[in-house]
């Protein structure tokens, strides 16, 4: 296996396996496709984590910062340091934040937790998604998802997600 890490995002776990060919814009979309055709090659390792990825710099959703008393929040989520608020320099997310960023940190660290994974940490594909497999449930997927426009929209759900996690990770 080469000695390459895709950055992920925890809640990205559920949303890649689902994805339709739908999306924030065109440039999201084709990032999109592109990590899952990184996904499927599984020559790299996974590094979870809980801010700013590579599908996050594509997503209208992202704005600095500076700019967070314009978002819904009013301040960074709990626990949550200015350096750790930085998201990923490879990315091009340093400095940026979701404008839902307490409602997307919750999701990674409701999944973090409840697939026992760990940030930071470099997995090798196989191992990743054993330990999904041993630890997912419905009801962490509702847990998780619950309040997600995408599920109210229809584009996703547990069943879904199950048919077809295991062939994209």
């Amino acid at each position: 296996m080469e000695d390459m890490h895709l950055l992920l995002r925890a809640h990205h776990l559920l949303c890649i396996p689902q994805y339709q060919g739908s999306g924030y814009s065109k440039d999201f979309c084709r990032q999109m496709e592109e990590v899952i055709k990184i996904l499927r090659k599984q020559k790299h390792k996974i590094t979870i984590l809980d801010v700013p990825d590579i599908l996050c710099s594509h997503c209208p959703n992202l704005i600095r910062d500076s700019q967070k008393e314009q978002c819904d929040r009013k301040e960074r989520p709990e626990g949550r340091t200015e350096q750790e608020n930085c998201g990923s320099e490879q990315y091009g997310c340093e400095g940026m934040l979701c404008e839902k960023e307490t409602e997307i940190i919750r999701k990674d660290r409701t999944l973090i937790t409840g697939l026992h994974l760990e940030t930071e940490t470099a997995y090798e594909p196989e191992k990743l998604k054993a330990a999904v497999r041993l630890s997912m449930t419905q009801e962490l997927f509702c847990k998780a998802c619950g309040d997600c426009e995408w599920l109210r929209r229809g584009f996703c759900g547990y069943e879904l997600w199950k048919e077809k996690f295991y062939d994209t990770f």
